[in-house]
């Protein structure tokens, strides 16, 4: 049994068979919008802010545009299928990873149907380049993932689906070599009875460069797992008093209007999910049009929590301008509010 204590002045927590239930957590006034951000771009699936600009994906492109969202350096990335191509459509932003190499940022971008990591300096986009895009093969499992994170210029975490479809399960990659993450077994056991419902157990999973940590949100229940490569220091918290039933929810089948956790970022201090609002406590109720953002730090303690009047699916803080940027997929805007409150909690 996992057994481990969360502190927090604003939450009342009981921890039951390993599971960290986080009650009471009051809301935090709402933050105000960054009326200086201003940017045009639409069709917007993912935001990324990656050292001193902002890479956001569309459908079948990735951009860069600058801090303040009101210039556009490039687009980079296509469909195709030829080499560093990708066949139907540029993964999330989310899933990549990024680092200086030789004064460059360089991002590193799975590509899942070519079994490959793919290699874009941004630096060299920014100056007007084409990005000295290449691509490394990794293991041949890529294909088969219905979840991926780049962990490095050579690793990848990745969620493959069972034989028969009724389960997922974690694998780490270093190249070609792919192991099990054994200490994940216990929570990769959750079962559906037939792959018409593996959706029930879909997550999104981001990637904390500076802790070495892991946080998976589940799309369709109300838990988030946080763990290490190797599968020690698992914790597992729930935003409310009652896990959802996977077993109940299984014989009804999926409801697609009931997503729980809909976006989702990491950072180096901790890592932010959103949900609709009200999806906590009456998902027959909640608001699509509002969206839940509730801040943890890579301990699992809640650190803030508040309502966005847009649904942000799409999202990511620019620590350096204390920026939240957002993209309202109701309104097809992409906007900012100040962090600062969310920031000043992590100091």
């Amino acid at each position: 049994m996992l057994l481990f204590i969360l502190v927090s002045c604003a939450t009342s927590n009981d921890t039951e068979n390993g599971v960290k239930f986080i009650t009471d957590w009051e809301y935090d006034s709402p933050l105000s919008e960054d009326e200086s951000f201003q940017c045009d771009e639409i069709g917007v699936y993912g935001i990324k802010v990656v050292d001193s600009v902002i890479v956001v994906n569309h459908q079948k492109n990735w951009s860069v545009l600058s801090s303040d969202g009101k210039k556009k350096y490039a687009d980079f990335l296509s469909i195709g299928q030829g080499p560093a191509e990708f066949f139907y459509s540029v993964p999330y932003v989310g899933s990549s990873y990024h680092n200086t190499e030789n004064d460059s940022i360089a991002m590193y971008i799975p590509n899942n149907k070519r079994n490959t990591i793919v290699r874009a300096n941004i630096t060299d986009l920014i100056s007007g380049g084409k990005g000295r895009i290449t691509e490394r093969s990794v293991n041949h499992s890529m294909k088969r993932a219905w979840a991926t994170v780049v962990c490095d210029s050579t690793s990848v975490m990745m969620s493959l689906p069972n034989d028969s479809l009724t389960g997922l399960s974690k694998y780490f990659c270093v190249g070609d070599s792919m192991s099990l993450i054994k200490g994940m077994k216990d929570l990769d056991a959750v079962r559906v009875q037939s792959g018409e419902n593996l959706n029930l157990l879909v997550a999104m999973i981001r990637y904390g460069k500076t802790s070495g940590k892991f946080f998976e949100a589940k799309a369709y229940l109300n838990w988030i797992n946080i763990f290490y490569k190797d599968g020690d220091d698992i914790k597992t918290i729930c935003v409310g008093d009652k896990m959802f039933d996977v077993e109940e929810m299984d014989k009804k089948g999926i409801n697609y209007d009931e997503d729980v956790y809909i976006g989702g970022a990491a950072w180096d201090k901790g890592f932010s999910v959103t949900c609709k609002a009200g999806m906590m406590s009456n998902p027959q109720s909640s608001n699509p049009e509002e969206s839940e953002l509730q801040v943890f730090d890579w301990d699992g303690n809640p650190v803030f929590r508040t309502i966005l009047p847009v649904y942000a699916k799409a999202f990511d803080i620019d620590w350096a301008n204390k920026r939240l940027i957002v993209h309202d997929r109701v309104s097809d805007r992409v906007l900012a509010y100040d962090a600062t409150p969310i920031i000043e909690r992590f100091e």
